[in-house]
């Protein structure tokens, strides 16, 4: 009780209290959007000195934190306790107050907690879709521009996505690092990993709103629900054909 009387700095946003103005300032960076420091590498921003320090180190190559159960390597601490809530204790803490789902990050709940407000202050200028993150608008609007700014020393293959040059690299290496207990099949990545797994649950907890059909997956509630709304956000890149998946292009190219 002691420690939150003297907490006496109050974001008038969010009501959380801080011990001094320095903090609540670094804190308010979050809802204005403000990028300070930026990578003298890359041109990323970040909010903070200590987020802009942890994204140094994917130039670097550091990974100076290693789960102890796997051996896998992380550049930060917090990557790392992800990590392991994820793959080794199951641990969700983070619990929406709306609806009851639980999430390992505070990231995770966050963003889910926008589906409730459907909060999507960030339009694309190309299309008028908005997005929840500001993030997702800019990776969003590599679809239109075309830009794949993260390429492959190995193979010269360029994506719009680090993580996805991060996953394509495995190939290279021939890590196949997550197993799927049910049937024994190999992914070189976390995501595709996850998709497949509740595969096996047979959850379909994505609802369509307009015509009641569930999924398993986001992405293909996402891609449904361009058959309702008319959209094609992918061009082909030899004619003015447009398509509302990447899959159909890449068939029709």
């Amino acid at each position: 009780m002691g420690k939150e009387m003297r907490k006496k700095h109050r974001c008038q946003q969010c009501e959380k209290a801080f011990h001094n103005l320095k903090q609540l300032r670094r804190h308010q960076r979050c809802h204005t959007e403000e990028r300070l420091y930026s990578c003298d590498q890359c041109e990323k921003t970040y909010k903070t000195v200590r987020t802009l320090n942890v994204h140094k180190k994917t130039h670097s190559g550091e990974k100076p934190h290693m789960c102890e159960e796997c051996g896998s390597e992380f550049i930060s601490l917090g990557n790392l306790s992800t990590h392991i809530r994820r793959y080794h204790t199951g641990e969700r803490p983070h619990h929406c107050q709306q609806c009851d789902k639980v999430f390992l990050t505070r990231g995770e709940l966050k963003s889910h907690q926008k589906a409730h407000t459907r909060e999507k202050p960030y339009s694309c200028g190309e299309c008028s879709k908005s997005f929840s993150w500001v993030s997702n608008l800019v990776r969003h609007q590599h679809i239109h521009t075309g830009v794949k700014p993260f390429s492959c020393e190995e193979c010269g293959r360029s994506f719009t996505r680090l993580d996805n040059l991060k996953v394509h690299k495995n190939i290279h290496t021939k890590d196949m690092i997550f197993s799927c207990e049910q049937c024994g099949k190999d992914f070189y990545s976390s995501s595709n990993f996850r998709s497949h797994v509740v595969m096996h649950s047979g959850d379909k907890s994505h609802r369509c709103d307009q015509c009641g059909k569930t999924f398993t997956l986001r992405q293909s509630l996402r891609i449904h629900t361009r058959i309702h709304s008319g959209e094609k956000p992918y061009k082909c890149r030899h004619c003015d054909k447009t398509f509302s998946s990447q899959t159909q292009r890449t068939v029709h190219e």
